[in-house]
């Protein structure tokens, strides 16, 4: 099973077959600027380590820049990852004679 290593981010294959996942790349200066992006600064990724595409709309190349804490801001029209809501809490009858009155 593969599973994307971004915080917040739940893509495995097993569950979503159409996503790819990419490796972290070679080069340390590119690899250090996907962790930044990723806000995973004190991780270290392995060769089994992988981002699926879904964080990458603009390509590879570009680097992931999708996610699920600036993905209301940057990406308005695509909200693809739930982003959690408080629900307001409802008030319940204190007993069944209160429902009445």
């Amino acid at each position: 099973m593969v599973q994307c290593c971004v915080p917040c981010c739940s893509n495995r294959n097993d569950v979503n077959k159409t996503v790819s996942y990419y490796r972290f790349p070679p080069d340390d200066k590119e690899k250090r600027r996907w962790l930044k992006f990723i806000r995973r600064d004190d991780f270290t990724p392995n060769y089994n380590s992988r981002v699926c595409g879904w964080h990458f709309p603009n390509g590879k190349a570009a680097g992931p820049t999708r996610f699920a804490w600036n993905e209301r801001k940057a990406f308005p029209d695509h909200i693809s990852h739930p982003i959690p809501t408080k629900r307001k809490k409802q008030m319940l009858p204190a007993s069944v004679e209160d429902e009445g009155r």
